[in-house]
């Protein structure tokens, strides 16, 4: 019975191990995608300039320029 449970466990490790190596060019790809976002991002707001959602809008924006150091 314990032969049965360490072959298992062996085919078990080999297929997680085959599963990393075939992960891993995928990972060395995603590591070198630039940071999001990479250009100007645009918020448009369906009203017209001057109203209170606006001024609201450009509080927002003027938080995520922080955030996202753009």
């Amino acid at each position: 019975m314990s032969t049965l449970i360490s072959a298992a466990m062996g085919r078990a490790a080999k297929l997680v191990g085959t599963s990393l190596l075939v992960m891993l060019p995928h990972c060395a790809v995603l590591a070198q995608v630039d940071q999001w976002p990479s250009r100007p991002v645009k918020i448009i707001f369906p009203t017209g300039p001057g109203g209170s959602n606006d001024a609201i809008v450009r509080v927002i924006s003027l938080k995520l320029q922080e955030i996202w150091k753009q």
